[in-house]
């Protein structure tokens, strides 16, 4: 006969002693123990939902919760102009942190297409448009704080550049979207804003001739900072959504580059010079017209769907292109 399960061992402290400890009055406690206050409920919430075997989730398909850390999490914690480093609650948005960053030059770069919390983001490992150069959230967490299943808070990870010691826990918490912890706080690595930004579009007669350039220009070492793949189709939902922008219905990319002055002259002849050569025709823009390209592109999305003969949920976002296989952009075509 197999054996036994282990007995359970008893509680120290019961469900009614714990939920009383917790309920403290707010009023004249300090920020740190506030936030003390709110991991150790935190605590409490994870106990309780493992002992149901509920899943904490960031998008749970089953039952489960979603914790919306936005209301009583959401404080920058510290900014480390020197290490280029910030210290934030889960609840801090994208554009909170850039705000609060505007006067030291850096900027947290990392850019999903909505104004998601930081939390979120590494539940979900996150990434973006310009995920080409900085990263996803996956290179951008250096250090998390986080509420195990059982109450127990750990800190992984280490704001030293380079360490071989122990387990590379944080990698193992960005991406597991609430199954393994609660995230309590962040260490996220942050970049310098450039001194130029430039934005181009870029027309090719087919989406396999796009992919060859982005592979070519990726492969040459061009140091973009932003590519954005929309087909013909997506071009047309970028026509239905957008009136006040002509674009050819053709494959296009969105691109941006970062740079110095001459760094980012240097970086579109290159470019231009790869693109030629499959027959494209590439637009200088403005920054901030770049700007508004990239949210109208993801706003196409929702006018696009009733074109695109697929069930609905199963349509694709533009595509964001690193080192990109072909078989995956063109299937859905097909």
């Amino acid at each position: 006969e197999p054996d036994a399960d282990p007995p359970v061992p008893e509680r120290t402290e019961t469900d009614s002693d714990l939920r009383r400890r917790l309920q403290l009055s707010l009023e004249g406690l300090s920020v740190a123990a506030i936030g003390y206050y709110v991991v150790g409920l935190f605590g409490y919430l994870a106990k309780a939902l493992d002992h149901e075997g509920f899943p904490i989730s960031a998008t749970t398909l089953t039952a489960g919760f979603v914790l919306d850390c936005s209301r009583h999490m959401n404080r920058v914690l510290s900014i480390d102009p020197a290490t280029r480093e910030a210290v934030v609650q889960p609840g801090v948005t994208r554009s909170q942190l850039n705000d609060e960053l505007r006067a030291s030059g850096l900027m947290f770069t990392v850019d999903p297409g909505a104004d998601a919390t930081l939390g979120g983001m590494a539940a979900t490992r996150a990434s973006g448009t310009n995920a080409v150069r900085y990263g996803t959230m996956r290179e951008t967490v250096l250090a998390l704080e986080v509420v195990l299943a059982d109450g127990t808070v750990i800190e992984t990870g280490t704001r030293a550049k380079k360490s071989s010691a122990g387990y590379d826990l944080t990698r193992l918490f960005v991406g597991s979207e609430g199954t393994l912890g609660i995230i309590t706080k962040l260490t996220v690595r942050l970049h310098g804003v450039p001194e130029r930004i430039s934005a181009a579009t870029a027309t090719f007669p087919t989406v396999a001739a796009a992919v060859d350039t982005v592979i070519l220009a990726i492969q040459s070492g061009l140091p973009m900072a932003r590519i954005e793949l929309l087909d013909e189709v997506m071009m047309q939902g970028m026509t239905l959504a957008n009136p006040d922008m002509s674009f050819p219905e053709v494959p296009h990319l969105f691109l941006e580059f970062h740079g110095t002055e001459t760094g980012v002259e240097e970086q579109v002849a290159a470019f231009r010079e790869i693109a030629r050569a499959a027959r494209s025709w590439l637009s200088i823009a403005k920054a901030s017209w770049s700007s508004r390209l990239m949210v109208r592109s993801r706003a196409t999305f929702s006018a696009v769907t009733p074109m695109w003969p697929v069930p609905k949920g199963q349509l694709s976002a533009p595509s964001i292109m690193s080192s990109v296989l072909m078989s995956p952009i063109l299937a859905p075509q097909r």
